[in-house]
């Protein structure tokens, strides 16, 4: 027993083990219970304990699939729907038949394809106005305001829908892509208030075998006045001087309406306020005209409301309200303390910072004496704005020192009286370096020579860096940061490089150094650049034989142009300086 008990131990200790992560398998809906794919796990194992049993762990909802526990086949249960779930996700567990604690899982993807299985669907019967006056090609009703769109619940070309009007119609077609309806000659009413079109339209979709639907259109042709006149907007509170000419014009209301040709039938008139007395409306233009003084109501408010009226049926009105603030004369102008005025702003200044303020004084009271400011002439590439009302000058854009360095621009003062009044002040804001640019070499990479038993102090090369910011900004200092700088130095003012040491160039050919060019400001800001230093070489050996005297022997009468020995001579330099050409003296 305890022989068998170790065999055990020592061979059945393999796991079930699945041939792939995740399985992806695809089944059309509707179909009747079927295979939809099979997995496979292996487990190490042979004969009795190889065995491997499968079943569904997770994601099988309703039991809408089933797995054969031996070999790994997958199926439905039911007939899928694939409008209502399109895809299954299963987690699949498989184990050893008598080694349960070692086992494996997979997911298995089900995708559920799509059959022609739904119909187009229309979600109500539409029923629409047009008067009698619409445009040929008008649009009655337009899809993409939904007031025609049918959907379908399949995807793909089973989904794509075209539309028709069955049988046709004499007055109306319809786009087949969009479902918009249109007229296809001029509607007229004959002796009568109203007449309805009725007509069906059929929705198809592009299946294979296309199925559809229908729904009734109900066309409503009649005379009818939709929109009230609309007014534009008007500034609510108006000052208007006591002294104002018997005869002026006032203001003009505007209103429209937005019935076909609504526009040109709306009529004006006043209807109430205590201002009526003074003033009359021209009926057709809407303009508002004082008719009799208004000397003995300064300090006064006085109210009037103004009515549009069109001529529909019925007739729609829409009404307006007005306030007039009676006022003295406007006396003084807006006046600055200066007339000039200067601001010293920082290049890297964050846009929406205030850079200033300014105010000016206006003696008057009331509407007279509120001002407001506004920059002169306007200037869309102006990096600045100026509060209307509260004077603030702000950045809008980003300052560039390199780009421009000083603004002029003028700033006008106006007061809200009738007869408006203005004052001037002219601004300049200066723009101050900051460090904001790099120095930056004229090359990333310098190579240069050098000739061997050069004198320690030599010139090498003359690096140079730039930095388009000014001042102390664009000074630069240099230094050697990087490869032998034991060997070499650089000026830190001018960026000349000179050597600190004598080279043979029968012992090293090149060097690299790495320089850094950084300017002195506030916030220092840095760039590099590769410099490489040939060592050039310089005839300094005589070439020497290897011995001073060679032997040969040769037979007598061989031909003319025979090798009968070799001599060797050897140089010290390298490269061109160490090639010997051999003469004979």
């Amino acid at each position: 027993v305890f022989n068998r008990f170790l065999q055990w131990h020592c061979f059945h200790f393999s796991g079930s083990t699945f041939t792939q992560a995740e399985y992806r398998c695809e089944v059309f809906e509707n179909s009747p219970p079927t295979v939809v794919c099979d997995v496979l796990a292996i487990d190490a194992d042979s004969g009795y304990y190889g065995t491997v049993q499968y079943n569904i762990t997770d994601g099988n909802h309703d039991n809408f699939f089933t797995i054969d526990p031996e070999n790994g086949y997958l199926s439905t249960t039911v007939s899928l729907d694939r409008e209502h779930i399109p895809e299954f996700n299963l987690t699949v567990e498989a184990e050893g038949l008598e080694n349960t604690l070692h086992k494996d899982k997979a997911t298995v993807i089900i995708t559920v394809l799509d059959r022609n299985d739904n119909a187009p669907r229309f979600s109500q019967i539409f029923l629409t106005e047009v008067s009698e006056d619409t445009p040929v090609g008008e649009t009655v009703i337009k899809a993409f305001v939904l007031q025609i769109l049918a959907t379908d619940a399949d995807i793909g070309k089973n989904s794509e829908i075209f539309y028709v009007i069955d049988p046709q119609h004499e007055e109306f077609w319809v786009n087949a892509t969009t479902g918009e309806i249109y007229t296809k000659q001029p509607l007229m009413l004959r002796d009568c208030n109203f007449e309805i079109y009725q007509f069906m339209v059929t929705a198809f979709d592009r299946g294979s075998i296309p199925l559809h639907s229908n729904v009734t259109i109900r066309v409503r042709l009649e005379q009818y006045n939709h929109h009230p006149p609309i007014f534009f907007p008007l500034q609510p509170l108006m000052a208007i001087p006591y002294h104002l000419a018997v005869g002026s014009e006032v203001v003009q209301f505007t209103a429209v309406d937005l019935d076909v040709n609504g526009n040109s039938s709306i009529k004006y008139f006043l209807n109430g306020g205590n201002a009526s007395d003074f003033f009359w409306i021209q009926g057709d233009t809407g303009k508002l005209i004082l008719n009799q003084t208004l000397g003995e109501n300064e300090n006064q408010i006085l109210t009037l409301i103004a009515v549009a009226e069109d001529e529909g049926t019925p007739p729609l009105i829409s009404q307006a309200e007005i306030t007039f603030q009676i006022t003295g004369r406007n006396q003084f102008t807006p006046s600055f303390s200066e007339s000039y005025v200067t601001f010293s702003v920082p290049e890297d200044l964050p846009v929406g910072s205030v850079i200033g303020k300014i105010q000016a004084e206006d003696g008057d009271y009331g509407p007279n004496g509120a001002i407001t400011y506004n920059i002169t002439p306007e200037n869309q590439f102006l990096p600045l704005s100026v509060g209307e009302f509260s004077g603030l000058i702000t950045l809008i854009r980003e300052l560039d020192f390199e780009e421009q360095t000083i603004y002029h621009f003028q700033i006008k003062a106006k007061d809200e009286g009738w007869f408006s009044k203005t004052g001037t002040l002219n601004v300049t804001v200066l723009v101050m370096d900051v460090n904001d640019n790099p120095p930056v070499f004229s090359s990333s990479e310098y190579i240069t020579s050098v000739r061997e038993n050069s004198a320690v102090g030599t010139n090498v090369l003359d690096v140079t860096a730039t930095d388009i910011d000014s001042g102390a900004n664009a000074q630069i200092f240099y230094s050697l940061i990087g490869g032998h700088i034991d060997k070499f130095a650089v000026d830190s003012g001018n960026g000349t490089i000179t050597t600190l040491a004598m080279f043979d160039y029968e012992q090293e050919q090149m060097f690299d150094l790495t320089i850094k060019g950084s300017n002195t400001g506030g916030h220092a800001l840095f760039s590099l650049a590769h410099v490489v230093i040939q060592i050039s070489d310089v005839n300094e050996f005589t070439p020497r034989f290897i011995k001073k005297e060679f032997n040969f022997s040769v037979l007598k009468n061989v031909p003319i142009g025979t090798v009968i020995g070799k001599v060797t001579a050897t140089d010290g330099d390298r490269g061109s300086e160490g090639q010997i050409d051999g003469k004979k003296n």
